[in-house]
């Protein structure tokens, strides 16, 4: 009797498990609605075009107009789903001169299976590269990968020079690890450090990238003497001032903010010069007996 009390309680639970699952998955699926309802529609709604819109976006398109011919690149796109006409008007639009299509127009050669041409990609990324630290950053990695031919690590280099110069962050981290390790030109520990430690004020020091830049970071500096490093921290110090005056924009931005909430992106400054202050204490120190 107990046995058939206990198996009797054991299937009890699991139904009970069961229902509240199937609640908790009802629940998930409507709060889901109900943001693609609020949030989704919203952002297609701010890219819908009436009639009358999408044929004045047309006429000054077909007039040389970029800007219209990338706006109707994205109703295209990403609201009425007719991709074959959204790259229409984006071809239209990087014909033009718009550096944005430029670089999706680069992008989707490269990524989208479908309409796949890398020397398109090439052509579009390098028209794009002077004025898009993202392009610089596609188009470093598709030299690295060889998907232009042989990999070429010099080419990869000069665009993340170039885009590192452009203020793009992922080309701070690929850069410094290239000068550091001499790939694709000489080792320069000086520059690798001066670009590891923009990325290093920019970024959480808690988070997965964070911990890789500062372990990078600290790898690099005990390669430098203390006047060196003095020196790098100043132009650090000068660039981040412009950066958090909203005077050099960066990107991503620096502790994605405006990409998540405000006393997050403020705990992470805050973590930040701790951390930094704390680096520089240790260095001054470790260097100077060392010296002595």
């Amino acid at each position: 009797m107990p046995i058939i009390k206990k198996q009797i309680a054991i299937v009890t639970y699991q139904l009970i498990s069961i229902i509240i699952l199937v609640m908790v998955l009802m629940g998930a699926c409507l709060a889901n609605s109900m943001n693609n309802n609020n949030k989704g529609v919203s952002i297609n709604q701010s890219l819908d075009l009436l009639p009358a819109q999408e044929a004045d976006l047309a006429k000054r398109a077909n007039s040389g107009d970029s800007d219209a011919a990338f706006k109707l690149y994205k109703f295209y796109d990403l609201v009425q789903l007719d991709r074959e006409k959204g790259i229409y008007w984006l071809t239209k639009a990087a014909e033009e001169g718009h550096v944005g299509a430029q670089y999706n127009l680069g992008y989707l050669y490269i990524y989208d299976e479908r309409y796949k041409d890398l020397e398109k990609a090439k052509y579009w990324l390098k028209k794009a590269a002077p004025s898009s630290g993202m392009a610089c950053s596609v188009l470093a990695n598709a030299y690295s990968k060889g998907y232009f031919g042989m990999k070429d690590f010099a080419a990869a280099r000069s665009y993340f020079i170039l885009g590192a110069g452009e203020g793009n962050r992922m080309c701070w981290q690929k850069l410094a690890e290239y000068l550091h390790a001499g790939i694709g030109g000489k080792k320069d520990d000086s520059k690798a450090y001066y670009w590891i430690s923009l990325e290093a004020r920019c970024v959480d020091p808690r988070s997965i990238g964070g911990k890789e830049t500062w372990q990078l970071r600290e790898e690099i500096a005990q390669n430098l003497p203390l006047a060196e490093l003095e020196k790098q921290w100043r132009r650090v110090d000068k660039y981040i001032q412009l950066v958090r005056s909203k005077k050099v924009a960066v990107y991503s931005s620096a502790f994605l903010e405006g990409e998540v909430k405000k006393e997050t992106s403020d705990e992470g400054v805050k973590l930040a010069d701790e951390r930094e202050k704390e680096h520089r204490n240790a260095l001054q120190r470790n260097k100077k007996v060392t010296k002595e």
